[in-house]
């Protein structure tokens, strides 16, 4: 069995709904690229408040093909709180390599990021339209990257190949 740590077409849908089908496919990618860059942004920030603390499972609910798994990151020092979290995960079969969890949403205190998201991305797109929707996820996106500093290039590299700058550029996708 295997977890992918996103499924950016899963989760685009959930954020946009209906409005994506009114995107060009140019339009769909450079949102899926933003949206993937931001999803992993987001999850690591959570990863870096783990660091150091032991973390276990706390409660799993299923049912048919999603399943959302609630963890407990106990303080490492005395005086700090516990970290509750939780991983939104469905089941999806693939031909080639058997089945799959993806995960399709965090929740940290309480707040989903997918419903977030949802909520922020859907009043800028109805209101702004989608250019200034993805100047605001790049806008996002580059803070993120400005915060963690210049061993977050090194990431990126991997995560993204060399050049990984114009991954962002809207007027280079094809």
């Amino acid at each position: 069995m295997h977890i992918f740590l996103e499924d950016s077409n899963i989760i685009a849908a959930k954020i946009l709904g209906d409005a994506l089908t009114t995107l060009s496919e140019k339009e769909k990618l450079q949102f899926h690229r933003l949206l993937e860059r931001l999803v992993t942004h987001a999850h690591n920030k959570l990863l870096r408040r783990l660091v150091g603390r032991r973390v276990e499972i706390i409660g799993v609910d299923s049912k048919e093909g999603a399943a959302i798994v609630k963890f407990a990151a106990f303080p490492k020092n005395p005086g700090d709180d516990t970290i509750e979290f939780a991983y939104r995960l469905l089941y999806h079969e693939y031909k080639s390599a058997g089945g799959a969890w993806l995960l399709v949403d965090v929740i940290t205190e309480e707040v989903s990021l997918v419903s977030s998201y949802r909520s922020q991305f859907t009043k800028i797109f109805r209101r702004d339209g989608f250019h200034v929707l993805m100047e605001k996820m790049k806008a996002k996106v580059k803070q993120y990257e400005s915060e963690y500093g210049p061993e977050y290039a090194e990431y990126l590299e991997l995560e993204y190949g060399p050049g990984h700058a114009e991954y962002l550029e809207l007027d280079r996708l094809e």
